[in-house]
């Protein structure tokens, strides 16, 4: 597989938030829908919080018609049939990769909590 283009596809669903909808989160997991049609997550593992290692991250990307619900209660529940193709930044082993994945999964959570919307709220109080 090439990495390189994986890596190149994250960014620009970074660069396209608008188009991320549906985020979800089971546990340390953001599933979320791009596109309107295709089911991603990406999930945060860390050793320890307090161990100072730098986090792992995966990326899953659901070929069926799995909807960002379905699938985060597949991957909470552990579901083997769940199918799926997995990612893992300990295999991309590139500093570039562990950056997106990393970005990506701050996104989402800032996304899942419409912080933008929150930000915008506060500023327009502004006097």
């Amino acid at each position: 597989m090439d990495t390189a283009k994986l890596v190149r596809a994250l960014n620009t669903m970074i660069e396209n938030l608008d188009k991320i909808t549906e985020v979800r989160k089971a546990g340390s997991t953001y599933v979320f829908r791009y596109l309107g049609k295709q089911t991603w997550a990406i999930q945060e593992m860390r050793i320890s919080p307090f161990s100072g290692v730098s986090p792992e991250y995966r990326a899953f990307y659901f070929p069926g018609d799995e909807t960002p619900q379905q699938a985060a209660d597949g991957l909470a529940a552990d579901d083997q049939q769940l199918e799926r193709v997995s990612f893992s930044t300990s295999e991309i082993k590139t500093t570039e990769a562990r950056e997106t994945f990393s970005d990506l999964y701050r996104r989402l959570g800032m996304k899942e909590f419409n912080i933008d919307k929150v930000l915008d709220e506060i500023i327009q109080t502004r006097p």
